[in-house]
């Protein structure tokens, strides 16, 4: 996971100071654990794209809602939970919490190809190549079901 996703570790300070406005409300991300017979095992958030405007100028995007996750523990990576994770959090929370916007979007390093697999496997479609945060990336998008 530390490959893709915060790369640089955060002091518990950092973690904090970052993720207690989410908690609260004060961030508009919705911020979620994910769990497994109440362990927990991952962790997943979204928001609107538009909530960041300069990360949309960066991506190219003016709609949607932005997504990132990830499975903490390496040993429950290949499991099949990234894909009930997303499946499940896409179905009961993403969607529903943002019914104004009609599709969802999540950026890849394209040397993940693990995450392009899992996103595939819930549906989403690759789009695009883009710089995210000066890192190749693919842009996958998936449409708000019917």
């Amino acid at each position: 996971m530390r490959r893709f996703y915060q790369k640089t570790p955060l002091s518990l300070a950092e973690a904090r100071e970052k993720l207690t406005p989410r908690i609260t409300g004060e961030d508009p991300t919705l911020a979620h654990i994910a769990s497994v017979d109440g362990r927990p095992i991952g962790y997943v958030q979204s928001y609107l794209i538009m909530d960041t405007p300069s990360y949309a100028q960066e991506i190219g995007v003016r709609d949607g809602i932005g997504m990132d996750y990830f499975i903490g523990e390496p040993a429950l990576i290949g499991r099949g939970l990234g894909r009930a994770m997303l499946a499940t959090y896409l179905r009961e929370i993403l969607f529903p919490s943002f019914p104004g916007e009609n599709r969802c979007i999540v950026c890849y390093e394209l040397a993940n190809l693990a995450s392009r697999r899992v996103l595939e496997a819930v549906g989403f479609l690759f789009d695009r190549e883009v710089m995210e945060g000066g890192v190749p990336s693919g842009l996958m998008i998936l449409g708000r079901p019917a």
